[in-house]
C-alpha cells in the first residue's frame, strides 16, 4: 500500500489522501482545518429550557387564582402574562435577526411577512422565540376562555 506524506507536518498519510489527521492540513484547499475538541464543543442543551418550568409554575399559579372567588382578576392577569410572552418572543426573534445581519433585523422589526420568512429560514435559531410567542398566545386564549366561562357564564 502506497503512502504519502503531509506537506505541512511530514506525517504519513494514505495514498491520495488530501487531509492530514495529525495537523489538520487540507492540501486541496491549501489551509489547515481547525477541529474542535470535545471540551471546545458546545455543551448539550437540556430538553426543556429552565424558563419553561418557570412559565409552567406561573401558569399553575394563575390557574389557581383564576378559579378562586375573584375569577376576573386571575383571567386578566393570565391574559397580560400571555401578551408579555408574545412580546418577548417577537423581541427575541428580532434580536436574533439583528445578530445575523442588521438589514434582517430592520426588516423583521418593520415587516411581519419578512419576520415569518426569516423564522422559517432560520428555524433552528428562532425556534425558542417562536415557541415563547405560541405559549403566550395559548395563555391569552386560556385567559379569555376562563374569563368568558367562569366570570360571564357562571356568575
Amino acid at each position: 500500500m502506497k503512502k504519502t506524506t503531509c506537506s505541512q507536518c511530514g506525517a504519513s498519510m494514505p495514498h491520495r489522501a488530501t487531509f492530514c489527521n495529525e495537523c489538520g492540513y487540507e492540501s486541496e484547499l491549501g489551509y489547515t482545518v481547525s477541529l474542535a475538541t470535545p471540551e471546545q464543543q458546545a455543551p448539550n442543551q437540556a430538553l426543556l429550557p429552565s424558563w419553561f418550568f418557570l412559565a409552567a409554575a406561573l401558569v399553575g399559579l394563575f390557574l389557581l387564582i383564576a378559579t378562586t372567588a375573584d375569577r376576573s382578576w386571575g383571567a386578566i392577569a393570565f391574559i397580560y402574562l400571555g401578551e408579555g410572552l408574545i412580546s418577548a418572543g417577537f423581541i427575541w426573534a428580532v434580536v436574533l435577526a439583528f445578530q445575523d445581519e442588521i438589514l434582517d433585523g430592520f426588516l423583521c422589526a418593520i415587516c411581519g411577512f419578512y419576520l415569518v420568512y426569516y423564522v422559517i429560514m432560520e428555524w433552528r435559531t428562532c425556534r425558542p422565540a417562536v415557541l415563547t410567542g405560541f405559549l403566550g398566545a395559548a395563555m391569552v386564549a386560556a385567559g379569555l376562555a376562563i374569563r368568558h366561562y367562569f366570570v360571564e357564564v357562571v356568575v
